[in-house]
């Protein structure tokens, strides 16, 4: 039985997105690898021919990742009327134990983007927040202890 990955539908374009890009870097790479070929000895001393063969089966191997990836990926949408728990694809603001108070929205597998206050429901705050209401604290594990975020406010 295989898994689902789950991700928003922006997540699923992105990984679109991704599958594209890498099919025409190998594309590029197979033609440039045809040249490199011609250019000289195919099996012995061949640098160019050598490092593009190389970069090949790297792009083979991203591509093969990515698309068995895009397989498991199932979209999930957050419905209008479930601002009152937060899932995936919902924004809220959080306070952490130590008084920080951080608004993040929850995305799917591979979506996370802390720096921009996007987190995965696989991570470990991702974890501890889906399903919770507004007021509810719930606990996580992160840096080897345990620690606590409240929910103040499920934003969307």
């Amino acid at each position: 039985m295989t898994s689902k990955d789950f991700v928003t539908q922006e997540g699923l374009e992105k990984i679109d997105r991704e599958i594209a890009e890498l099919e025409e870097r190998l594309a590029c790479t197979r033609h440039e690898k045809g040249e490199a070929a011609q250019m000289g000895n195919v099996w012995h001393d061949n640098f160019a021919f050598e490092s593009l063969e190389q970069q090949e089966r790297m792009l083979v191997k991203q591509l093969t990742e990515k698309k068995a990836f895009r397989h498991r990926a199932q979209v999930v949408n957050a419905s209008p009327a479930a601002v009152s728990v937060i899932e995936i694809g919902s924004t809220a603001e959080l306070q952490f134990e130590d008084g920080t108070v951080m608004t993040l929205t929850i995305r799917g597998t591979g979506e996370g983007d802390p720096t921009n206050g996007v987190i995965s429901y696989q991570s470990p705050v991702g974890k501890a927040i889906l399903g919770a209401i507004e007021g509810e604290e719930r606990i996580y594990h992160a840096g080897g202890r345990e620690r606590c975020v409240i929910i103040l406010k499920i934003l969307r």
